[in-house]
């Protein structure tokens, strides 16, 4: 009776500590935009270089270019083999919505599941491909955080806000976590489970390139924000990058939308005061939300409404050919 009890407190614990973790972080973000107020934010925002501004776009694109790599590496490793141009939607309008709405595998698996039903793809397949590809990106993340916190002691994070000791001892758990499924990986005919999806262990050779594949995609989300913050802060970028994984881990972990206010608090939290223009990261922060999330998000809205009808879905990606049973009902 108790542990039942315990395990309903829990669960409501986790349910709302993202409402928790987000009040405090607008708290925070709150707190600089009235010390600053908001027309210098303003004129910080208008101050960042246009070619910043350019440079920045372009590797938004690219990163997310990079993101339909996580479905054609899916695709691979369920072995099944789909037209580019329809890999690419699905996979970057599933991203953008799933960056910016929180719970990424509920809601990055609803669009996804929308696009690739009806390109011949059983519910089985796509739940494969959507474990795999979160599969992907948690060990890309994970392998940056683990050399962040390793790295982080070295940099100019000052020791009152994160000790060295809570750091190093970050970076040992991720660093063993990592062995541990480099383990299950390693031994012939293990099986990985993500929620209720059960997959075989990948090859040695596949998990290497999705360590590569989500590393590769956290970096170019940190170079976006770094093009448009370099101007205000003095950090080299193995500096920034380490406060940036630990700020976006966090953000992660909360569960909170995109991570939105909870990021941009922590950061604020980590960076050095001395080494930083607050008025300019505050706006550069607004402006890394916008270009890296915000836009994204509005282009794949648009995609997914033109994809619901079907003289446009099949003028561009041609005619539709869901799964269908021996009756001629489609497999869902």
């Amino acid at each position: 009776m108790v542990h039942k009890y315990l395990k309903k407190t829990l669960k409501l614990i986790f349910r709302y500590s993202s409402l928790l973790f987000f009040a405090l972080a607008i708290y925070i973000v709150w707190g600089q935009v009235k010390k600053l107020g908001l027309k210098n934010i303003l004129e910080s925002i208008f101050s960042i270089p246009l070619s910043s501004i350019i440079w920045a776009a372009i590797v938004v694109i690219i990163g997310y270019l990079a993101l339909s790599l996580y479905d054609f590496l899916a695709l691979k490793y369920i072995k099944k083999n789909m037209a580019p141009l329809r890999v690419m939607a699905a996979s970057m309008s599933g991203f953008a919505v799933s960056n910016n709405v929180g719970h990424a595998y509920i809601s990055g698996a609803a669009v996804r599941y929308d696009f690739y039903s009806s390109w011949g793809l059983t519910g089985g397949d796509i739940l494969k491909m959507i474990g795999f590809s979160t599969l992907t990106y948690v060990l890309g993340v994970g392998f940056l955080l683990d050399i962040s916190l390793l790295v982080a002691p070295a940099t100019d994070i000052p020791g009152e806000v994160l000790s060295p000791k809570l750091l190093y001892g970050g970076g040992a758990i991720m660093t063993i976590a990592f062995l541990i499924y480099w383990f299950a990986v390693i031994v012939p005919k293990r099986t990985l489970r993500i929620k209720k999806v059960v997959l075989p262990a990948p090859s040695k050779t596949m998990t290497i390139t999705q360590i590569a594949l989500g590393a590769v995609d956290m970096l170019l989300v940190a170079i976006v924000c770094y093009i448009v913050m370099q101007h205000s802060i003095k950090l080299n970028f193995v500096h920034f990058l380490s406060i940036f994984m630990i700020a976006q881990f966090i953000g992660l972990s909360t569960q909170v939308p995109g991570g939105i206010g909870v990021f941009e608090g922590i950061f604020l939290y980590l960076l050095p005061p001395e080494m930083e223009d607050t008025g300019g990261v505050m706006a550069s922060l607004i402006v890394f939300r916008i270009m890296y999330y915000f836009i994204p998000l509005a282009v794949a809205g648009l995609s997914i409404l033109a994809y619901q009808s079907r003289p446009i879905r099949e003028m561009i990606f041609g005619a539709d050919n869901p799964v269908k049973d021996k009756n001629g009902e489609e497999v869902l």
